[in-house]
């Protein structure tokens, strides 16, 4: 299935929701929704020039844009309704929450902004140095009982940590692990903890977090990170092959594949074997159950392929000389604000604060055509 907008407006970007529904956004801002499993699509608003989304919100129908305007909203892909705002007042490069709903993220060049997703006011600030070229952050929700620093040091016993932590990731390898104190606990003072570190050592080219774990492909391998730990294991180690535009994990009936996404195709490894590759350009992403994925070509369309067969082959047997892989198993120790479009009355916001926007965005848009 190809998608694309008529009169040659190009889509940007894609991603599917955990119930299996997508969005799409247009280089003009323009955000579709579609319902595979209703057959059906429809526009969900114009409120700007978009810079990033998240579509793997709670609740599943709430869409985070971030703008080119230096805000993120909070969209009810249902209705187009926007829910709240958030103001950075500086480029946004990713946006996304914590799984329970109760926190937001906006993701800047030199900081990391956590925000209260009730009170729409920002919790707590994370600022980096600008030459660590911030590349990934996510929340992850629910405390794993691990040791601290010290009781690490010790040997001593296991004690309970945060409700959510912040994982960040540079291009430069240096990952961290940050704690936030309990949104119901009044009497902790809200401050960032660090749990623990890591360093994959070299140059990163994309990330993906599944449940405790961060992977991380760098230009000829592709290494597994204990969040509790900070320890690194290589799993794949790949030559000779082309540029990543991003990576995928899942885990289909406990057999975990990773899915690289490059320039001109999408190679699914499992035990370090190549088990399918999809010749496709751009960058991908699936579905929550692994039925179908979807890929946003360099000329502005999306295409959607089936892909449930391809979590329990075999392996084939590529050419040589195409890319070469092979399984290893070491672990080591971790050593210009662009003027908006939206329609909906812009109001002067102090930095730390957003505010509810009640209207709708302007839906006067291109028709999608889907061949």
């Amino acid at each position: 299935l190809d998608v694309r907008v008529k009169g040659g407006e190009r889509i940007i970007g894609a991603q599917f929701n955990f119930e299996n529904q997508a969005v799409l956004w247009s280089e003009k801002g323009n955000i579709y929704k579609l319902n595979f499993a209703q057959n059906r699509y429809w526009k969900v608003g114009k409120p700007g020039l978009v810079s990033c989304a998240n579509y793997q919100m709670t609740p599943p129908t709430n869409l985070l844009v971030g703008l080119h305007t230096g805000r993120a909203i909070l969209i009810d892909t249902d209705s187009g309704a926007i829910r709240s705002r958030f103001v950075e007042n500086c480029d946004i490069l990713g946006v996304g929450g914590s799984s329970d709903g109760a926190l937001v993220f906006t993701h800047c060049r030199d900081h990391v902004t956590v925000w209260d997703s009730v009170t729409r006011k920002a919790r707590l600030r994370l600022a980096l140095q600008l030459e660590a070229s911030l590349e990934f952050v996510r929340i992850l929700t629910g405390p794993p009982t691990i040791p601290t620093s010290q009781h690490r040091v010790t040997g001593g016993p296991t004690i309970p940590t945060s409700v959510h932590r912040v994982i960040t990731a540079c291009r430069d390898g240096k990952i961290a692990v940050w704690g936030l104190p309990p949104l119901a606990n009044k009497k902790s003072v809200d401050k960032f903890e660090l749990l623990s570190e890591g360093n994959i050592g070299s140059e990163c080219e994309g990330f993906c977090i599944v449940e405790e774990d961060l992977y991380a492909a760098t230009k000829i391998e592709v290494f597994k990170v204990d969040l509790a730990t900070g320890m690194k294991e290589k799993v794949v180690d790949i030559k000779d092959r082309e540029r990543i535009c991003n990576i995928d994990v899942k885990t289909i009936e406990n057999r975990t594949v990773i899915v690289l996404h490059l320039e001109t195709r999408s190679l699914f490894l499992r035990n370090g074997e190549v088990v399918e590759q999809v010749f496709c350009w751009g960058a991908g992403c699936f579905t929550r159950d692994g039925f179908l994925m979807g890929k946003t070509k360099p000329e502005g369309s999306v295409e959607f392929y089936r892909v449930d067969v391809a979590w329990n082959k075999d392996a084939v047997k590529l050419n040589k000389d195409a890319v070469k892989i092979k399984k290893v198993a070491a672990k080591t120790k971790p050593k210009a604000d662009v003027k908006s479009t939206n329609t909906v009355r812009i109001e002067r916001i102090d930095k730390s604060t957003a505010a509810i926007i009640k209207e709708r965005v302007k839906t006067a848009v291109p028709i999608i055509d889907d061949e």
